[in-house]
């Protein structure tokens, strides 16, 4: 059997084979897995004349590492994009979602590009 896998993967095939049987996931097993944080944002009902109480919770306190899914369950057209360029989702009709995960500390202040008066914040602490 092992001439017949030599014979077909060939030598250095069979170093691949051999590393294989004696190291299974070893380059998993000394690394902790890592749980994405989730939260999530709603873009509430009647959104464009809500201002700052458009997208629920405001502010949203989240640790880093955590991926925002934001869901518009209004029935208008909506975004949510940053005042500095983070992220911009497409327009999102209703029950369309978008998500960002965020890696880095800081306040992110962001807003409906069709609708400017809908404001938040995300604090990434």
């Amino acid at each position: 059997m092992l001439n017949k896998l030599i014979a077909m993967f060939g030598s250095l095939g069979m170093f691949s084979l051999v590393l294989a049987i004696l190291c299974p996931m070893s380059s998993v097993q000394g690394q902790e897995q890592v749980q994405v944080q989730q939260s999530n944002i709603t873009i509430v009902s009647d959104a464009s004349t809500l201002g700052n109480k458009a997208f629920q919770p405001n502010p949203l306190e989240i640790p880093v590492g955590t991926m925002v899914i934001w869901t518009n369950d209004d029935f208008g057209i909506h975004s949510v994009t940053d005042n500095n360029g983070a992220f911009e989702s497409d327009t999102l009709r209703p029950d369309d979602t978008f998500e960002f995960t965020f890696n880095e500390l800081g306040t992110y202040d962001y807003h409906c590009m069709l609708h400017p008066t809908m404001v938040a914040q995300v604090v990434v602490q």
